[in-house]
């Protein structure tokens, strides 16, 4: 009988909701508990968070040179010099590269600092032997810049003195067979051979001054050459030993998972057919508790990306290279979320006040359906179809208007 009072009881919405409105003050005080749990967790959680980072507006296009005549029509490259979607796809995918990341950490440095990338403790020898390599690359570096700034120096002398033969040149060719030929290298030698031509000793003494003046900045890009290829060699060496330690793994993590790219203004339409050129890049910095770190940041991405951008864009026919520069002044490291704490702290006590409701109410509907009492006769007669014979009073003092207690007989049925 007891099974089949079981099975035919049910518990609407209705009798749901009384049940949970009876106990409504201890819904209150559970929510209550819940939102100041979940705000102090999340306070306990975020009060040391703070994202320090600024966003950095770079202006890109191609630069064309002032003497070529620009050919609007179809070009992939968009109108007024701004880049097409994938020309910019591409920028962003090589920006957001390890190559590039690599850069930033370098900040534009051949090699990297000794004894910086390395546990000294747990990778000595490795430690050694990277800063070893860096050494002996950056002696050769050091030699190369000498020859390089030796051998550009020589180049602009005998250019100076390339410009002294031509006017000597210009002199000596009035009236002559060779008047209708500038000066170059095949002309001078013919003239030299030509007996008709009466050379002047001037002309002989520039072009003497000259031809030793190239014969030394020739040999001394020569020696640069050289040098450069060795320089190569050893950089990439050094390079490739500081990409085996683990703090050149660490800083690459670092260092990617602070910035970002993108060539879309936050919001904007990537579909939109107003938007199928760009000519800006934005770059956003966010570093966590790291202030001084985002301030190197910014430094580095400044230095950093105008080269690398002028470097590897794509440049389009008819144009001589990629401009960019940076636009924005006022872009400054600062607090980037400034109550981040707070909402934090109001979104966990909303969620955990919401947690807490639905499992006092899933509780108290699981308590009380396991209570097996039965609390009205009626239930009892509608059930098993018997009569009540009688009930066991319930007495309640109630208060009576003389002030003396008065007797309410509430019925409660017993099984």
């Amino acid at each position: 009988m007891e099974e089949k009072f079981q099975a035919d009881e049910g518990l609407s919405l209705l009798d749901i909701l009384k049940l949970l409105l009876s106990k409504i003050k201890l819904l209150i005080l559970v929510v209550l508990i819940g939102a100041i749990a979940g705000g102090a967790f999340a306070i306990w959680r975020t009060v040391d968070i703070n994202y320090y980072g600024t966003t950095i507006e770079f202006y890109v296009n191609p630069e064309k040179p002032k003497d070529s005549v620009s050919s609007e029509g179809g070009s992939q490259y968009g109108v007024y010099g701004a880049y097409g979607r994938h020309v910019m796809d591409n920028m962003i995918k090589l920006l957001e590269s390890e190559s590039f990341t690599e850069k930033l950490i370098l900040n534009n440095a051949p090699l990297p600092e000794k004894g910086k990338w390395v546990n000294l403790d747990k990778e000595k020898e490795v430690a050694l032997d990277l800063d070893n390599k860096i050494n002996k690359a950056d002696k050769e570096i050091q030699i190369y810049n000498v020859l390089n700034k030796t051998a550009k120096t020589e180049r602009l002398e005998a250019e100076t003195l390339l410009i002294t033969l031509r006017e000597e040149w210009d002199k000596a060719v009035v009236n002559t067979d060779y008047s209708k030929y500038s000066y170059n290298d095949l002309v001078y030698e013919k003239a030299f051979t030509d007996p008709n031509f009466d050379k002047p000793d001037t002309l002989t003494a520039a072009y003497n001054s000259y031809d030793t003046a190239r014969k030394e900045a020739n040999l001394a890009e020569t020696l640069a050459r050289e040098k450069q290829a060795l320089v190569e060699e050893l950089t990439e060496t050094a390079l490739e030993a500081w990409r085996e330690t683990s703090r050149y793994k660490q800083a690459l993590a670092k260092y990617e998972g602070t910035v970002s790219y993108s060539y879309l203004e936050s919001g904007a339409d990537l579909d939109d057919a107003n938007n199928l050129a760009r000519s800006f890049i934005y770059v956003n910095i966010n570093v966590l508790n790291d202030q001084d770190f985002a301030n190197d940041m910014l430094g580095y991405v400044k230095n950093v990306l105008p080269v690398y951008v002028e470097a590897n864009m794509a440049v389009p026919d008819g144009y001589s290279g990629t401009n960019c520069q940076r636009i924005t002044r006022d872009d400054g490291i600062h607090q980037t979320d400034p109550g981040y704490t707070r909402n934090q702290a109001i979104k966990y006590a909303l969620l955990a006040a919401a947690v807490a409701l639905v499992v006092a109410c899933v509780v108290i509907i699981i308590v009380d359906r396991s209570d097996k009492r039965l609390r009205d006769y009626e239930i009892i007669t509608k059930k098993f179809d018997l009569p009540v014979l009688g009930v066991v009073p319930t007495i309640e003092s109630i208060a009576a208007p003389n002030g003396k207690d008065k007797k309410k007989n509430n019925t409660e049925a017993k099984k």
